[in-house]
């Protein structure tokens, strides 16, 4: 994930990390975030599960599947990557367009 930090802030994104549920959900009370990247290295079950807690802590907030498998675990996500068949550049394009995603739309439809 480090290369992905990198690569991020090299494209002139901030990054904050957060390592469980708990963290999360207090920076979701404390700060406003964009989006919230779920990293490939999580579990599938995981990931459904920090997506679901993300959607009642922070509504507004969108979420962006890394996933190396066929088909993307997170189906309400507002953005996927399949890692495995991207190059480092995909990764910034995947954030660009899922910040383009409204979130309220996205509840709406």
């Amino acid at each position: 994930m480090e290369t992905r930090r990198l690569i991020l802030q090299r494209a002139g994104h901030e990054i904050h990390a957060v390592h469980n549920l708990k963290e999360m959900e207090r920076a979701c009370q404390t700060q406003q975030y964009d989006l919230a990247i779920l990293a490939d290295a999580l579990p599938d079950m995981e990931k459904m599960r920090i997506a679901d807690v993300i959607r009642k802590a922070c509504p507004a907030l969108r979420v962006l599947e890394l996933h190396t498998g066929l088909v993307p675990t997170v189906s309400d996500a507002d953005a996927q990557l399949q890692v495995s068949a991207s190059r480092p550049e995909g990764l910034v394009e995947a954030v660009a367009a899922a910040l383009k995603t409204s979130r309220k739309e996205k509840t709406q439809s």
